[in-house]
């Protein structure tokens, strides 16, 4: 598995897992990156989350620019971002 921490940027919410799991994963894979546990569900609701896992791209100016719903390769994490860019 490729490490998350390979985009410093990236931010990651933990949500229906265990803090525990969480904090394990961000341990084995060196994670630096600003984290979220989201216990509640409350970052989940408002996000309008559909399915497991799904990345949130934001713009700098913090309006989520777009969803994507699913497994995320590189290439197409690069694609996207690249399509956003104009």
């Amino acid at each position: 598995m490729e490490s998350p921490q390979r985009r410093s940027n990236d931010h990651r919410v933990a949500s229906k897992d265990v803090a525990a799991a969480s904090l394990d994963f961000m341990d084995e894979f060196d994670v630096t990156f600003p984290n979220v546990f989201d216990s509640t569900g409350e970052i989940r609701a408002r996000l309008g989350l559909r399915g497991f896992p799904t990345t949130y791209v934001f713009g700098a100016d913090g309006t989520l620019r777009t969803t994507i719903v699913g497994g995320l390769t590189e290439q197409r994490l690069a694609a996207v971002l690249e399509d956003l860019r104009g």
